[in-house]
């Protein structure tokens, strides 16, 4: 979040327009320090499994993936397709993972505390949820809001206590020597929703705005996501192999967008049919899709959906009517 109002405040720049300070000088420790520490931390352990294994040459990649849509419950519903899925070998069909549970870190932003609002530091901490593969996305969402009701996230164990203050030069070999162990099974994260024309320039028009998240220890798997009218943009950071990792893009794409709403047997790439009557609503529908596709037809609490979505979701219902 930092960084997305430190690059906004670049492109305001360059469009000429007065830019908002962020002379904020706060980080992580200063929310906890004034904000308090409700409860305990779950036992912290360093060996939860990935949801993809390792490369043989550990080699970090990134894969992303742009779905249709804005998804409420979107952080809920990607940790629980994580958790259902695995990796699958060649003669089986990907399903429930054999592994008994997953621990996920989602970040959370401390600026809702009303602290470090114009600081473009990190200021994320960590809310944890450990997850069994059988899991329901609306049962991770309940606890998802449950843990951010109850500030949770302004807990801080010992030992995070301690890795503030150990100064860099100790701080960096002690994380390569424990690449091999986890204390999450994934990180994942949402930006929230980003207008692309937030990011327009003189001689620059960006397509999507899509967060590239780190590569960070300890962490072996993380997913970023950032909504634009109409358009979910994922990125994924992983050490695993590419088509790993494009499979459990896969996964998460079809517990957000399911392929029955996307395709239907007569589909077609370009629309041949013609209005069925001049003047009749389905003919300026038809019409406005072909001169528009990418423009706002509907918007409401599940996000907005373009002429174009909602042409192919018509055809999905009426082909199954």
């Amino acid at each position: 979040r930092g960084v997305l109002m430190w690059a906004t405040d670049v492109f305001r720049a360059l469009r000429g327009e007065p830019v908002h300070a962020s002379a904020g000088t706060e980080t992580e420790r200063d929310v906890v320090a004034r904000s308090g520490a409700p409860g305990s931390r779950p036992p912290t352990g360093t060996r939860w499994p990935s949801p993809l294994p390792a490369g043989e040459a550990r080699i970090p990649g990134w894969a992303r993936r742009s779905i249709d849509g804005n998804h409420p419950g979107l952080v809920a519903k990607v940790t629980a397709a994580i958790a259902g899925w695995r990796r699958p070998p060649d003669d089986r069909a990907p399903g429930p993972d054999p592994v008994d549970r997953y621990r996920f870190m989602i970040p959370v932003d401390a600026r809702r505390h009303g602290i470090g609002t114009t600081a473009t530091g990190n200021l994320t901490l960590p809310v944890f949820l450990d997850l069994a593969g059988t899991e329901r996305w609306e049962s991770v969402n309940e606890r998802l809001l449950r843990a951010l009701a109850e500030r949770r996230e302004l807990i801080v164990a010992p030992a995070e206590r301690a890795a503030y203050r150990l100064p860099l030069p100790l701080l960096t070999p002690a994380l390569r020597a424990a690449r091999d162990r986890n204390l999450c099974s994934a990180v994942v994260s949402h930006l929230g929703r980003i207008h692309p024309a937030t990011f327009t320039a003189p001689g620059f028009t960006p397509a999507t705005v899509y967060p590239l998240p780190v590569h960070a220890p300890l962490a072996p798997v993380s997913v970023a996501a950032a909504e634009s009218p109409g358009r979910t943009e994922l990125t994924l950071s992983h050490t695993g192999g590419p088509a790993e990792a494009e499979a459990l893009l896969d996964a998460i794409e079809e517990a957000l967008n399911p392929a029955d709403l996307r395709r239907w047997p007569g589909d077609r790439p370009t629309r041949t049919r013609a209005p069925e009557a001049a003047g009749t609503v389905v003919d300026r529908f038809v019409r406005q899709v072909a001169a528009t596709p990418d423009a706002t037809a509907l918007t409401g609490p599940a996000g907005m959906v373009t002429y174009a979505q909602l042409d192919a979701h018509a055809d999905a219902v009426a082909a199954a009517l």
